[in-house]
């Protein structure tokens, strides 16, 4: 019999830990959704071009952890959308938009725009998703609120949280 070893949430942030407490409370004043661009977070304007630096982190950090389970394809094993009622005008460009609309739980993703778009939407909160990156280890990607990406896994992925680490990323809390 195959022993089971419970996999563990690996957050992906761009929350520096430095800026916790000692109960672990974020204490530093920051956005935490891409509708807060426009606000102020200590004393600076939250711009779109700073929101899509930090963005683009997590997308890449998402193809580092496709790349580290060595797989081709992504099964959408949840989707919750938060509106049905959307329209192309409610997007930044048309694929997202039409990402949105085709997005269904069981369908298995090849092209890496379509993957892309997906994180970007679930970054942005049109809706919850959760990806299964490698079905032999039953390894996940999960989103959270307030900007929080998780790998899902029970296999050691040191190497992996380094890397992620090195584009500006945090992988502990």
């Amino acid at each position: 019999m195959r022993k089971y070893i419970k996999r563990k949430y690996i957050p992906i942030i761009k929350y520096n830990p430095a800026y916790r407490d000692k109960e672990g409370t974020y204490i530093k004043n920051e956005w935490t959704s891409y509708s807060e661009i426009g606000n102020s977070f200590d004393g600076e304007i939250f711009t779109l071009k700073k929101y899509l630096e930090v963005e683009e982190k997590y997308v890449e950090a998402f193809f580092m952890v496709k790349s580290f389970f060595h797989t081709k394809s992504i099964e959408i094993i949840h989707v919750f959308k938060h509106s049905e009622d959307l329209s192309a005008s409610d997007f930044s460009d048309d694929s997202l938009f039409k990402t949105y609309k085709n997005i269904n739980i069981g369908d298995v993703i090849y092209s890496e725009d379509v993957l892309s778009n997906i994180i970007i939407l679930a970054l942005r909160e049109y809706f919850e998703v959760e990806l299964l990156v490698d079905r032999r280890s039953r390894s996940e990607i999960l989103f959270g609120f307030d900007y929080y990406m998780y790998l899902k896994t029970n296999i050691d992925v040191d190497l992996l949280l380094n890397e992620i680490s090195e584009i500006g990323l945090y992988t502990s809390i």
